[in-house]
């Protein structure tokens, strides 16, 4: 089978993002099962591979521009901008040159909606996070403008051929939000192996007073949740220390001010805390692996996720996990089975849930070696893989079926 994905960036390693760390696990899977694949990404790190294609470089004739045009409906038109117009010309050209098969795209922007008019692939449209789910964390600046995104990936999931989706949390939520059946979607976990030389987690080897959170400062990510946290936490831990990574985006207090980590930190915590905290801001993400083994557990505060890295790849080397019961991250951990979880938002379940952990070590080694053992059987590259391929093959034939 010959397949085309877009993905953000690549070759993976200089930016985080989970789109890329998918791509990065499903991309060296089906070349090993012998299928032919071609990386379309704005983000080209590295020009010399063949199978890459730098939609940068992508050429627009006059042709190409009204062929895309004349396929597009008026209701339809806010779709057709460079981005998509790029995407729809690259793969034009696959589909002529290589004769590829079917196309992989995020639900973002709505772009696929464009290669979806040209009716020339069968395409699979994967959501890795609807903006509908995401723009409500923001303040009300963010809301609004994404009123137009919101709608455009609409249309481009419904023009879609097939459906995919990480968690059925995050499908289930799609279909009410819309009010879209998507009969034929398919529910196809995030795969994740260990990184080879990967260190696995160890009870004698790990700092029992250092705590972990990877991602973003703001309140999609629930940052300020884990900061109240620890804040409560240092009080009865005096040497217990937070290693904060992820990039500082802000968060907005009762509606008002904006408040950067530092800003945060100095206006919620004890003083005695403030020095505990190592803020390392945004790091390579082979850095990031190496921090999860040191540390007693890692924290998932988010108030939203679809199928998260942050929890997949915790689980890879069996590091203790806590965290929020939302979204599809209940596919994934099980409490008390491979790690603990807590309501969503709710701080006081967050502190006690880590104290679980900090004061019964024997549990946390136990949650650990369990999700490490979780992560191998139910989400390695292989097994999702082989789904993955299932899912394009319907897809195919459901592109047959209504071209006949």
């Amino acid at each position: 089978m010959k397949i085309a994905i877009y993905v953000p960036s690549w070759p993976p390693g200089s930016v985080a993002n989970g789109i890329v760390t998918y791509a990065s696990q499903l991309v060296p899977a089906l070349r090993d099962l012998g299928h032919e694949v071609f990386i379309l990404t704005p983000n080209c790190i590295d020009e010399r591979d063949q199978f890459t294609i730098d939609l940068g470089n992508v050429a627009i004739s006059q042709s190409i521009f009204s062929r895309i045009k004349s396929r597009i409906l008026p209701h339809q038109r806010h779709t057709f901008e460079i981005p998509a117009i790029r995407i729809a010309s690259a793969i034009l050209a696959l589909k002529r040159e290589h004769q590829i098969d079917v196309f992989e795209i995020e639900e973002s922007f709505g772009w696929s909606a464009t290669v979806a008019r040209l009716n020339i692939v069968p395409l699979v449209v994967r959501l890795h996070g609807p903006s509908f789910l995401t723009a409500r964390f923001g303040g009300p600046r963010d809301i609004s403008r994404n009123k137009q995104k919101v709608t455009r990936e609409r249309i481009g999931i419904e023009t879609a051929t097939l459906v995919t989706s990480p968690s059925q949390a995050a499908l289930k939520e799609v279909k009410r939000y819309y009010n879209i059946n998507l009969e034929t979607a398919r529910v196809i976990s995030n795969p994740l192996d260990a990184s080879a030389g990967a260190i696995t987690w160890q009870l004698d080897k790990c700092d029992t007073n250092r705590v972990l959170y990877v991602g973003r400062f703001d309140e999609l990510k629930g940052g300020d949740l884990v900061l109240r946290a620890f804040g409560t936490l240092s009080e009865r831990y005096p040497n217990l220390r937070l290693t904060f990574v992820g990039p500082d985006v802000g968060i907005q207090e009762n509606g008002e001010r904006n408040y950067s980590f530092q800003q945060f930190v100095r206006q919620y915590l004890p003083i005695s805390a403030w020095s505990r905290i190592d803020y390392l801001g945004k790091i390579p993400h082979a850095e990031v692996m190496s921090l999860r083994p040191n540390h007693v557990l890692t924290i998932v505060a988010s108030r939203f996720e679809m199928f998260p890295y942050a929890v997949l790849e915790a689980m890879s080397v069996g590091s203790p996990i806590v965290a929020a019961d939302v979204g599809g991250i209940p596919e994934l951990i099980s409490h008390r089975h491979n790690g603990l979880l807590f309501a969503n938002q709710n701080v006081a379940e967050l502190i006690e849930v880590c104290r679980s952990l900090l004061d019964d070590h024997v549990l946390a080694k136990a949650l650990g070696s369990q999700a490490k053992k979780d992560c191998a059987e139910l989400f390695n590259s292989k097994r999702i893989t082989i789904e993955t391929v299932a899912a394009y093959q319907a897809a195919i034939k459901s592109y047959s079926s209504s071209a006949s």
